[in-house]
């Protein structure tokens, strides 16, 4: 069998255990899988002509730390569960506390702009609506700590995440 081939088969092999554990709403991925995520990346980026993701810190998965808003110095603990999409998209569901007891959950969509192989360099927006406007960031992945600052028509601030 050719080496092409092997990799063709190893890969699918890869995506279908991913797809499996995403089906079925695994919080977490394991570390092997998350690995298998990135070498999967890898191939398909590769065979597309996107850019190559080799040695890159793994996005995916669960991560935990505080958010903080400095224009009000509000803050509260966070949580993102963080799941490829396909083509250096990932999607983030956030879940936190404000006030220290209101909950809140969202999603967002995280686009990888830069990725050198030690860390990974997300950017993007979503529109909130006409009273809030728009949710804007900036985040570095860098092994396994997640630092973004986010910006909207009436707040700024950070979130500091960590494995």
């Amino acid at each position: 069998m050719s080496d092409a081939v092997s990799r063709t088969k190893a890969a699918w092999t890869r995506l279908l255990m991913i797809a499996f554990c995403l089906a079925y709403g695994q919080t977490m991925l394991s570390q092997e899988a998350a690995a298998q995520e990135v070498a999967v990346q890898e191939i398909v980026a590769q065979a597309s002509g996107g850019p190559v993701l080799t040695g890159s810190p793994v996005l995916a998965g669960s991560w935990s730390g505080g958010w903080h808003s400095q224009s009000t110095g509000h803050k509260g603990p966070l949580r993102a569960d963080i799941r490829p999409t396909g083509n250096g998209h990932y999607t983030a569901t956030f879940t936190g506390k404000f006030f220290k007891v209101i909950p809140f959950r969202y999603q967002m969509q995280l686009n990888v702009v830069a990725n050198d192989g030690t860390q990974i360099q997300l950017a993007g927006s979503k529109k909130l609506g006409p009273l809030m406007g728009y949710y804007s960031y900036q985040a570095t992945v860098t092994g396994g700590n997640f630092l973004a600052t986010y910006r909207t028509k009436r707040d700024r601030g950070t979130f500091t995440l960590r494995r």
